[in-house]
């Protein structure tokens, strides 16, 4: 039953968009994003969990296990009641709740039940082994995503030019005064739902001469009622009026996105024999979302807020086809090798070495290919992750193929007719692989009983190959577009991703 806590607050910010240079030179703002000082606000809440399991051996070559868990992730509140929650569809019209209303409904049906399987036809005489299993799992997201009502206390605006502020500019003070239709508050969905994900596998391992032992694997999920966020009050296509005069374009989270995984695996293995373990693991997979913010890393508001499903397509983290290998070798030396098998110097000097090794690779990140425009050119209003049109039958590579200074062919693509969304889809385009090799050599020496030392030299990126991250994609700015300016690796020195490197490291067990 574990309590949560969470304090949030922030300063007063003012966010301005220009879409072009020439309107930041002109001071012509396209959007102004006003948030007052917010409180520091302490939300609190307690979870409840509770699961039974059972293992059944149904046969001597024949084993089940079954369980079921029960999950009840409870709601927010705020200890003073200085929480403001809004949605139009539980709170009325005029879309403000009671400050003591509910952040959102809970969810008092979260079964996961749980199933798993292990068979060895008795025809292998135990080489072979047959696993499965399936289970639902249900999550709380994010936290600081059920936040929402905690900000609507103090006023948040929203203001975009056009009709209503054809000149927008700053200071954007003089425009809020007695303006309509700039408050911004922020929209939970309080009848929310609890994401879940529905997972499966099956796998046959065997085992093959040598000490060596294989495996096939499939490996399946579904992601359903993922939390997303959009905007809703948007501008209505043609009418140029908001469904809700009297309040700005707001952003609003829900659980309404989709999420799909498949991938088939091969791994080979072999034990250790004569000082030597390798394991090697190849993967094709097909990672599919329409948005992924809440139970990954993308940014996922959509180009068109009415169409979800137009979003649909590889995830940011798809990585189509993976391979790794390790291995570790220990050097023949010392007892029982071939060198230096007798106790003495050589072998004390020599003996105990280990040399072992990682390699990793994997095909290019997923693309995906944008245009900066105005909010005034867009049918709803909304400028946000807007997506260019695709010149039908250009070549979307270079005629010389790709490199890290031309990646992306810019002629493909052109910016869409005012008051229409582009037609190319989301992460159509692939970047660079990776692959990456590491050693390390090492030896362990014995001082005591329950004391040990380790030494190790370590080589990371041993062919210094440069790991390129994604190229620049958009069409706005076409100095930098389809080249690439960062590695894989920019969030430190060490890791996959950086250049060649050595370290030395000493070790003290104990």
């Amino acid at each position: 039953m574990p309590r949560v806590q969470l304090n949030e607050g922030n300063s007063a910010t003012t966010t301005l968009t220009y879409s072009t240079d020439a309107d930041f030179q002109n001071n012509a703002l396209d959007v102004a994003a006003v948030l007052a000082t917010l409180p520091l606000k302490r939300l609190r809440k307690t979870q409840e969990f509770a699961y039974v399991q059972d293992e059944w051996k149904v046969k001597p070559n024949l084993t089940l296990n079954l369980g079921l868990r029960y999950q009840f992730f409870s709601v927010f509140h705020e200890t003073q009641n200085r929480d403001l929650p809004f949605d139009f569809a539980t709170c009325g019209p005029g879309g403000y709740c009671a400050a003591t209303a509910p952040f959102y409904f809970p969810k008092y049906d979260d079964f996961d039940p749980r199933l798993g399987l292990a068979w060895s036809p008795a025809a292998s005489h135990g080489k072979t082994v047959v696993r499965a299993g399936a289970g639902i799992y249900h999550e709380d997201g994010q936290l600081d995503d059920q936040d929402f009502p905690d900000a609507n206390d103090e006023p948040r605006y929203n203001l975009t030019r056009g009709s209503a502020f054809p000149n927008l500019s700053f200071p954007v003070t003089p425009f809020l005064v007695g303006a309509t239709g700039v408050l911004s508050p922020k929209d939970l969905i309080r009848q929310r739902k609890d994401a879940y994900v529905s997972e499966w596998s099956i796998s046959v391992q065997q085992s093959l001469p040598d000490l060596l032992v294989g495996s096939v694997s499939y490996i399946g999920s579904k992601g359903t009622d993922i939390m997303n966020r959009g905007y809703i009050n948007t501008l209505i296509p043609g009418a140029k009026v908001r469904p809700y005069p009297a309040f700005g374009q707001i952003e609003i989270r829900g659980n309404n996105s989709n999420s799909e995984f498949d991938g088939l695996q091969a791994a080979l293995q072999r034990h250790f024999k004569n000082g030597l373990l390798l394991s090697l693991n190849y993967m094709w997979s097909h990672a599919i979302n329409d948005a992924s913010l809440g139970s990954g890393v993308e940014d996922d508001f959509p180009e068109d807020v009415s169409c979800r499903a137009c979003e649909r397509a590889s995830s940011d983290q798809d990585a189509r086809q993976t391979v790794s290998a390790y291995w570790v070798y220990e050097l023949p030396v010392g007892a029982s090798r071939r060198y230096f098998s007798q106790p003495g110097v050589a072998r004390a000097l020599f003996g105990g070495w280990q040399l072992s090794g990682v390699s990793g690779g994997r095909t290019g990140l997923p693309v995906n290919v944008t245009v900066t425009r105005a909010s005034s050119v867009m049918p709803d209003g909304n400028a946000g992750n807007q997506r260019p049109n695709y010149n039908f039958g250009v070549p979307l590579i270079p005629a010389g193929g790709s490199t890290p200074t031309d990646w992306i062919n810019l002629a493909a693509f052109s910016v869409p007719a005012p008051q229409t969304w582009g037609d190319l889809g989301r992460n159509i385009l692939r970047g660079p692989a990776l692959w990456q090799t590491d050693t390390a050599l090492s030896r362990r020496v014995a001082i005591k009983e329950r004391l040990a030392l380790e030494l190790r030299a370590e080589c990371f990126n041993v062919f210094n190959r440069a790991q390129f991250g994604n190229p620049a994609a958009n069409i706005s700015s076409p100095a930098s577009f389809g080249r690439i300016t960062t590695l894989v690796n920019t969030t430190g020195p060490t890791g996959s991703g950086t250049p060649r490197e050595f370290q030395l490291a000493l070790r003290i067990h104990f």
